[in-house]
């Protein structure tokens, strides 16, 4: 007997967290110090996950490990905060 199996892809596919990024990210500048333009923030991370497929498609195998996946997210994250202009906080921002 053959079996079938289907796999969801559930993370931002077919839920969301409860709480957007740019909420997370906003309230990490604010316990910061550092300022942040809602908005461009916001933009800037719809630009950066559009540009998944150039940033990250050629080495999929990210997906692969929590280690891996972490790394595209606060890749992501980070560019998106230093677009803003916020550059030496970016990276503790996005972690």
């Amino acid at each position: 007997m053959a079996k079938t199996v289907v796999f969801f892809d559930v993370g931002n596919t077919l839920i969301r967290p409860a709480v957007s990024e740019v909420d997370v990210l906003m309230d990490s500048a604010g316990a910061l110090g550092v300022e942040m333009d809602h908005q461009l923030l916001k933009q800037n991370i719809f630009e950066m996950m559009a540009d998944y497929d150039k940033l990250f498609k050629p080495d999929d195998s990210l997906w692969a490990s929590q280690e891996g996946a972490l790394s595209i997210y606060l890749s992501i994250f980070e560019k998106a905060c230093e677009a803003t202009g916020v550059s030496g906080q970016a990276r503790r921002i996005a972690e």
